[in-house]
């Protein structure tokens, strides 16, 4: 699942490096992907999809689904009849609290930096 909420025209990354991705993915993932969710899509992801579409093989388009904001919003929507609402968090329609945190998650990297120095050195 790719969250495209906040994505806008300030934060289109350059053609060039959307072209690379897609042969990253379509070189290394071409059938170890079942699924691709592309949420909370917008304007912006609308004018680069129109752009990117064209180089997308119909194999791997049959695999995404594209969902704009108000289609997460939907009680039934196409993630929760997929893998049910308690798989997904709270803002794609399941019952999962999001508790993440950017000071956990940097506390805990931290952590785990200054422990595996620590036992390098020892």
């Amino acid at each position: 699942m790719l969250d495209f909420g906040g994505f806008s025209f300030s934060t289109l990354p350059p053609f060039a490096f959307t072209q690379e991705v897609l042969g990253i993915l379509k070189s290394h993932y071409p059938y170890r992907i079942d699924e691709i969710y592309l949420v909370n899509v917008g304007t912006a992801f609308s004018f680069l999809w129109s752009m990117v579409k064209p180089f997308i093989p119909k194999k791997a388009m049959d695999k995404m689904k594209v969902l704009s904001a108000n289609d997460v919003k939907k009680a039934d929507n196409v993630m929760v009849r997929r893998f049910g609402k308690s798989f997904l968090e709270e803002e794609y329609g399941g019952v999962i609290r999001n508790s993440y945190s950017d000071d956990d998650y940097n506390f805990n990297l931290t952590s785990r930096t200054i422990a595996r120095e620590y036992v390098t050195e020892s």
